[in-house]
């Protein structure tokens, strides 16, 4: 209910502090009291500073008086130059938002338009007040009216600002709902080599081909006035593009001409006609480091993620912005639209193969990023030549990461981690989404993958605990006949999560690590074993062998050694030699 039917008194009270304003004869005249849509409360007013005269509305929020009225021109005038906002048409005032008292009323607000109005007039007003500049904006607000924006790096901003000459530069560009992008990616030296911002995500360095020129500028130059004119209604790009290259854009594309001054940058988007061009909004880098730096050794990592599924592709994005750089993806399937409900992708995806999309996701979200996609089946009916090449090339990784929860590709990244005395880590969430597993085995810390899997078994059939509910399978299982596992994004976010952090523990952490036992039981709400949200029930694996060194029978021993030297000593043979044989 509106506030002046609530409280009489406070509006008695806002029409008394109105009155006295008025009284004091400074140049806040003819107030009238009106109602406006929705019965909101309205009060106009005539400003007059000498022989100007200029009037405004003042309406009263729902909410009144914990927020401030707001103040808007009305009549012939509208447009003031100093703080208004442009949307909305109202005022930027002394008082907003972030500053306002319920003791205040909306007397304060017209005192500091008539301020506001002398101010945009170029005078200061008789009342003393000095109309203050607390524009404690965020980028976003200060950028939300530009269509183009132009993201900046550290980088990248100290190689525009060291510019000694014109220099032809290359962008990447893309489109928001209602804004253009671009990011200075590449740039061309007097040499002819190619400078590359690495800092920016790979897939700008990948698909960057927008073209522009960065010129430096002097504050003194004179050019620098006529700027504003160019960018006006009846403004024309080449005009612009001339002022400041001097010679003509004949291949009739457009260009981003960015003017690289000691105060910062300017940019500007010019047709290769006499469209009116306009500028860019200056995005500026982030300060201060995000990550903890213990995060940069994961660069030099290596994870291979088997099952690029709503957990897999969760897990890999994650990640990567935490500062992962290389990657191997195996995924035999497609993007569905039913996928959707709980995978880290979205629609403009479906259909693609899961791993090719997920490996384009991490080159957009982090730069420096290496990946080979395998559209693979572990287990399936796929040429078993080419699952041993890629056995071995997960077995090259620092990491094996298994997030199928299918026990044939189980078995290969755990052959492949005991092979090569690699790490492995695996999870999934339980169906129903009441919970999930994580678990990692680390060798000479941990039994090898097959011994550690069948310790879980075991743990889990214990005798004092319940059955656990049924389901047709763990989510993130390949695809096989039978209904679809229920459980929704926040489930599989919440064990994606988990399991992150302990794939980057097992990555980096060596000795110090956070995680006292290697494998948990974590859930989510009350089933089976768990007792209430985040219940967690850790399971300590030990301590176990990855090589087989049981005792072998000497003379069997020398029988193979001696078969091995004779194959050895054999002729090699290839796959040519073989088929002209």
């Amino acid at each position: 209910m509106w506030w002046f039917l609530t409280e009489p008194a406070r509006l008695l009270h806002e029409r008394d502090a109105i009155d006295r304003l008025a009284a004091e004869d400074i140049g806040i005249e003819n107030i009238r009291w009106r109602h406006g849509p929705n019965l909101a409360l309205r009060v106009e007013a005539d400003l007059r500073i000498d022989e100007e005269v200029r009037s405004v509305a003042m309406t009263y929020p729902l909410i009144y008086p914990n927020a401030p009225p707001a103040v808007c021109p009305i009549g012939e005038l509208t447009e003031w130059d100093a703080h208004q906002y442009r949307s909305t048409g109202d005022l930027c005032l002394e008082y907003r938002a972030d500053n306002w008292h319920p003791d205040l009323t909306g007397a304060v607000m017209l005192r500091s338009a008539l301020t506001l109005m002398a101010a945009d007039m170029g005078l200061t007003h008789q009342s003393g007040w000095a109309l203050p500049s607390a524009h404690n904006v965020t980028p976003g607000q200060q950028v939300r009216w530009n269509l183009g924006r132009m993201n900046t790096t550290a980088a990248g901003q100290a190689k525009l600002s060291a510019l000694t000459g014109p220099r032809p530069i290359v962008l990447y560009r893309a489109w928001g709902p209602a804004s253009l992008m671009v990011t200075l990616v590449k740039m061309t030296e007097p040499n002819g080599s190619e400078w590359i911002d690495t800092s920016v995500p790979t897939e700008f360095i990948d698909e960057a081909k927008f073209p522009g020129l960065a010129v430096p500028v002097a504050l003194d130059d004179e050019r620098l006035d006529s700027i504003n004119r160019h960018l006006k209604k009846d403004g024309n790009s080449l005009v612009l593009w001339m002022l400041f290259v001097g010679e003509p854009i004949t291949d009739g594309n457009a260009r981003i001409l960015v003017l690289s001054l000691p105060t910062g940058l300017r940019a500007f988007h010019v047709y290769a006609d006499s469209h009116k061009p306009f500028e860019y909004a200056i995005i500026a880098p982030d300060a201060g480091q995000r990550l903890p730096p213990r995060n940069a050794a994961l660069a030099e990592k290596t994870f291979a993620i088997l099952g690029c599924g709503s957990l897999g592709s969760k897990v890999a994005a994650s990640l990567a912005r935490s500062g992962a750089r290389k990657f191997i993806l195996v995924d035999p399937d497609v993007l569905t639209l039913g996928n959707l409900v709980r995978n880290d992708l979205d629609g403009g995806q479906a259909g693609a193969s899961k791993a090719d999309v997920v490996a384009e996701r991490l080159k957009r979200v982090a730069a420096g990023v290496e990946v080979a996609a395998h559209k693979f089946m572990f287990g399936g009916q796929e040429p078993g030549s080419e699952g041993d090449s890629l056995v071995r090339a997960i077995g090259a990784a620092d990491v094996i990461v298994d997030m199928t929860g299918d026990d044939g590709a189980f078995n290969y990244a755990a052959s492949a981690a005991q092979f090569s005395q690699k790490a492995m880590c695996w999870g999934h969430v339980f169906g129903g989404g009441f919970g999930g597993l994580i678990a990692r085995v680390r060798p000479g810390l941990d039994p090898n993958p097959f011994d550690a899997r069948a310790m879980i078994a075991q743990w889990c059939d214990r005798p004092e605990f319940p059955e656990p509910p049924p389901a047709d399978r763990d989510y993130g299982a390949l695809s096989k006949d039978g209904p679809p596992m229920v459980a929704d994004d926040a489930d599989v976010s919440a064990i994606a999560a988990h399991f992150t952090r302990l794939v980057i523990d097992t990555a980096i952490g060596g000795d110090k690590s956070d995680y006292e036992c290697s494998a948990y039981m974590i859930g989510l709400r009350k089933e089976w074993i768990f007792e209430r949200p985040f219940d967690t029930w850790p399971i300590d694996l030990g301590t176990g062998l990855w090589i087989n060194a049981a005792e072998v029978d000497p003379e069997v021993r020398d029988a193979s050694l001696k078969m091995l030297m004779e194959i050895l000593n054999a002729p090699e043979t290839n796959d040519s030699s073989s088929a002209d044989a």
